[in-house]
């Protein structure tokens, strides 16, 4: 998803707003727990309330820190509509498979994108993040003869 169809404004912003109200070792710390929450369903509620037990959020920080892991911000690529659409009216099954946190599943139904897909899997989903083979084995199962 991120990256590749779609990017998030503002990322540059963010993590520039993120690294210099919380300094490099309460960053980096978020960091840990935000790639933890890639392979979580967990809330963005409970998210918060357990970076919060390891970093004691500041009340001026919090709104910065769910800018971050919660961006409003998002874009298709200019060519991610065509692509997809050649590749759907070609007679590919596409599946998404992305190492995403729950969050990004609004912005991913935002951008119109699931008209294209077969399948979604979203790691927080499954609780295995790419490039684990597992989760790729399971994006695909089912569907039987995917070439056209």
């Amino acid at each position: 998803l991120w990256g590749t169809l779609a990017k998030i404004s503002n990322i540059d912003i963010l993590i520039d707003e993120a690294k210099g109200t919380l300094g490099d070792n309460r960053y980096s710390k978020m960091m840990d727990h935000f790639v933890e929450w890639h392979t979580s369903n967990k809330q963005q509620k409970e998210f918060i309330e357990n970076l919060n037990k390891e970093i004691s959020i500041k009340k001026q920080e919090l709104s910065i820190i769910e800018k971050f892991i919660a961006p409003k911000t998002s874009e298709k690529f200019p060519e991610t509509d065509g692509v997809l659409k050649s590749l759907k009216n070609n007679g590919l099954k596409l599946v998404l498979v992305t190492n995403s946190p729950p969050p990004s599943k609004k912005a991913f139904n935002k951008l119109n994108l699931r008209q294209y897909f077969e399948r979604t899997v979203f790691s927080c989903d499954i609780g295995i993040l790419k490039p684990n083979k597992q989760i790729f084995t399971y994006a695909i199962k089912d569907l039987g003869d995917y070439y056209p």
